[in-house]
């Protein structure tokens, strides 16, 4: 939650938590969940971080199950219904968002053939951008449908603050958003 009144800004779990209670208090069936941000490029084998992000899961239907996949930090610009090859169209018409599901190649656990529990999955958020003949797809994060409690966060807060190595270490990161034209 963004508590700090000095004006230091906040990444996902400051945003997608206000976000989180935002929707609460309009009576919006929610809830947080995590997932881990590939820090590879487009068209590179993805390369997962630990659950360092937050997202919503956000059910706004009464009575059903039917969840959307929210995240005002660094997702779509819009909900995403879950649900395997679903397609957002993303800040400009040449980019979309396709959630597909996956089992981790890195993963000890297999599915044999004759057992009754499916095989454990995670989803993956791809953004694909299209200009002209040139298409270029990248996993932006995978994620599970678990619930993330602000204890999780709290210590995901602290490895995110505190890993030299991050990101948000010694950069200031910021997205601002503008149409471009069908050429661009």
């Amino acid at each position: 939650m963004v508590a700090s009144s000095e004006g230091n800004g906040s990444y996902c779990f400051g945003l997608n938590g206000l976000f989180f209670q935002m929707l609460k208090g309009l009576g919006f069936r929610v809830y947080a969940g995590s997932g881990r941000i590939n820090e590879q490029a487009p068209g590179v084998a993805p390369i997962f971080h630990a659950f360092v992000h937050m997202i919503l899961f956000v059910q706004p239907i009464e009575g059903s199950n039917t969840t959307y996949v929210v995240d005002v930090a660094a997702g779509p610009v819009r909900p995403i219904l879950l649900e395997e090859g679903e397609v957002v169209m993303g800040a400009s018409p040449s980019e979309h968002h396709t959630l597909t599901r996956t089992a981790r190649a890195d993963s000890s656990l297999e599915s044999s053939p004759n057992s009754q529990t499916p095989e454990k999955f995670e989803w993956c958020l791809q953004s694909v951008h299209r200009n002209e003949d040139v298409k270029t797809t990248r996993v932006m994060y995978s994620f599970i449908e678990d619930e993330f409690f602000d204890a999780d966060y709290k210590a995901f807060n602290y490895s995110v603050l505190g890993l030299a190595a991050g990101l948000f270490w010694e950069n200031v990161v910021c997205t601002k958003f503008f149409w471009m034209s069908d050429e661009e």
